[in-house]
């Protein structure tokens, strides 16, 4: 994503980012965009459920986008067990 797409950015805030949507914007996208991993598109999707079921978006929708910690973005590893 552009430059222009960090713009269109409208408001904030305390829990979360407000993004109008260009066309063509994915949730995909979106996540790596925000988040920095296109797998994670489970805070947009769920903060965004009227909008969940569309792969590709169209222009000018308002998508709430929820600040996470990093922590909540960090790969979750199995506990590694003790060697034998």
């Amino acid at each position: 994503m552009s430059a222009a797409t960090w713009s269109a950015v409208a408001s904030a805030t305390a829990d979360c980012l407000i993004h109008r949507t260009k066309a063509g914007d994915r949730w995909d996208l979106l996540a790596l965009v925000y988040y920095g991993d296109p797998l994670h598109m489970g805070p947009l999707l769920r903060a965004n459920p009227a909008h969940a079921a569309k792969a590709t978006l169209e222009e000018n929708l308002l998508l709430r986008v929820p600040i996470i910690s990093r922590a909540d973005t960090a790969p979750k590893l199995a506990p590694l067990t003790a060697w034998r």
